[in-house]
């Protein structure tokens, strides 16, 4: 019923491939935007944005302005195809919209024009332009972002700032005009200008809500730049604090937690030990220095039982070979004793010998019995319940102090916690965010495997372990 049912199901995803819509996608290849001052105060905006449709159909492209902004006069055009204008409210933003249908591999430019009232105002002794060129809104980033402000006199008695302070934007002063680029713009990232002019520019301004000197407004941005320089430089030295948080995190685990004792103050002579130091099972034993696999563990088993005479092993010949006219030599195991005397063994050990009491005929199992059955389901199954078993019958945890282990997954985790919260918000170190998360996790991944690498065996287990525990 299951297989039927799995088929079906595959059947219905396979059968849904073809005519699964293809995801839509698209790249800004560049954005050219012009803002003209004028001298009585209003600003005319030219955007040219241009798109690549990479896969599916759009039918709008459109600029987001804030609510707040004064305009009047929008419009909007496509330069390669006819489409129709609008502008609309929509979460909170208004809207210049194009539409028309652009297809997937299609280049397209949508125009806009508008003009912008009442944000070039009066200071005490400059007029002030405080705008954001191009918003944070944007969810692709921009191959080119060219951004040029015109203004009613000469650049040179201009004094400008670009934000956000880190971003490396190129600027350029061309007589009457600034031009800022921004090669592959990320996505969510502003353009910011602060311009300061002689305020004889324009006939009549709005004043600032915060009315401040020229003075005033040049102290806050060098305010604002120190700010940004100390940022960048907080975020490299706690970066690289981080980056060796880890590795001395590891280190003084180890110191702490990982270091052994030597074997000669427990009073244990390995050298000279002829027999094992505890009577441990081999499937213990196994677990206890973390060696081998379970499949291991069982054959080890198997061999315990021989020595302690519940299991005999011999020879014999059975047909085989090419169309089975032949002979091969098998291993036959005979069970001596019954599933009632094997009440003494431990219970790991108990679960083997029924196995293989299950698989015997007259009492004996052969290796072609076990080669003919290891591919039936029922006794897969059981094989794997007996591999479970094992697994979890030893708690090596009795024996070994953890903490280490404990303390470095703790610290690992801050590590990268801390990287995301703190390094990637607050200082934009993305850099150093990708190295401390791939050390975190190579320090996870290593105690992982290794536990005894950065925990201590007791006294007991440091004993039953001897030379292996001090991996």
């Amino acid at each position: 019923m299951f297989r039927k049912a799995f088929f079906l199901l595959c059947f219905a995803l396979l059968f849904s491939l073809p005519f699964a819509a293809p995801a839509k996608n698209y790249q800004i290849t560049s954005a050219d935007i012009n803002y003209r001052l004028n001298a009585d105060g209003t600003v005319d905006v030219h955007q040219e944005i241009s798109y690549y449709f990479s896969s599916g159909t759009f039918y709008e492209l459109y600029l987001q302005l804030p609510p707040g902004l004064q305009i009047s006069d929008p419009s909007g055009r496509c330069t390669e195809k006819q489409c129709a204008f609008k502008t609309q409210m929509n979460q909170g933003w208004r809207e210049l919209v194009v539409s028309s249908a652009f297809s997937s591999g299609e280049h397209e430019t949508a125009v806009f024009n508008y003009k912008i009232y009442g944000e070039v105002l009066a200071q005490k002794d400059a007029a002030q332009f405080f705008f954001k060129l191009w918003g944070d809104q944007w969810q692709k980033s921009v191959g080119t972002l060219t951004a040029t402000v015109e203004f009613p006199g000469s650049a040179s008695q201009v004094q400008y700032f670009t934000h956000p302070y880190y971003a490396q934007y190129e600027t350029a002063a061309q007589r009457g005009s600034i031009k800022i680029a921004s090669i592959n713009h990320p996505a969510g990232t502003f353009l910011e200008i602060n311009a300061l002019m002689p305020i004889e520019w324009f006939s009549s301004l709005p004043q600032a809500k915060n009315y401040l000197s020229r003075q005033d407004i040049l102290d806050g941005e060098q305010k604002e730049a120190d700010a940004e320089v100390f940022r960048q430089q907080a975020g490299v030295f706690f970066g690289l604090f981080m980056l060796i948080a880890v590795p001395l995190a590891f280190a003084a685990c180890y110191y702490l937690f990982g270091r052994e004792t030597a074997l000669e103050k427990l009073g244990y002579q390995a050298i000279y030990e002829r027999e094992p130091p505890g009577a441990l099972s081999p499937t213990a034993a196994a677990k206890l220095i973390g060696r081998g696999n379970s499949g291991d563990w069982i054959a080890a088993e198997i061999l315990n039982l021989v020595q302690n005479k519940f299991i005999a092993l011999d020879k014999a010949s059975a047909k085989g070979g090419l169309l089975g006219m032949g002979e091969e030599t098998v291993v036959v195991m005979k069970l001596l004793k019954s599933q009632e005397e094997a009440a003494s063994l431990e219970p790991h050990q108990r679960e083997i010998f029924a196995f293989l009491g299950k698989l015997s005929a007259n009492g004996t199992v052969t290796s072609k019995k076990l080669a003919e059955v290891s591919s039936q389901r029922s006794y897969l199954g059981a094989f794997r319940s007996l591999e479970n078993s094992l697994s979890s019958s030893f708690d090596r945890g009795k024996y070994l102090d953890t903490k280490g282990n404990v303390a470095v997954f703790l610290a690992a985790g801050a590590a990268i916690l801390l990287s995301f919260v703190i390094l990637a918000q607050f200082f934009q170190q993305d850099v150093f965010v990708i190295a401390v998360c791939v050390e975190s996790f190579a320090a996870i991944a290593i105690v992982s495997i290794k536990p005894t690498l950065l925990g201590r065996w007791n006294a007991e287990g440091r004993v039953m372990a001897g030379g292996d525990a001090a991996e």
